[in-house]
């Protein structure tokens, strides 16, 4: 009754890698509780997390070309219930400049 959706699709780009990890009550990674692979806006993913009380807490992780990744936490707006990704940014590490300047994707 208090599920909701959450249906995560690309656009215009391959997903290589999505990593659904649970957070502890602080905002800790606690584990890993499911990977995908490989998703294109042909196949996106759709999974169902309670989002009422943020309990318990999840966090989606993505990566992208050169290791390039981007973390967004899972959480009620408290208004109208859609969740989108505005504030998910992007992030580099030293392993994706360095794929990055050689070329290797």
């Amino acid at each position: 009754e208090y599920a909701s959706r959450i249906v995560f699709s690309p656009v215009e780009c391959v997903i290589k890698k999505l990593e659904v990890i649970q957070l502890n009550s602080d905002g800790k990674e606690m584990s890993v509780v499911e990977k995908f692979k490989s998703i294109t806006p042909e196949s996106p993913i759709c999974f169902k997390t309670q989002l009422a009380e943020c309990i318990p807490k999840y966090k989606l992780k993505w990566y992208i070309d050169f290791d390039e990744f981007c973390e967004y936490e899972l959480l009620e707006n408290r208004r109208n219930g859609i969740n989108d990704i505005k504030g998910s940014v992007y992030k580099n590490n030293l392993r994706s400049e360095i794929r990055k300047a050689i070329g290797l994707r």
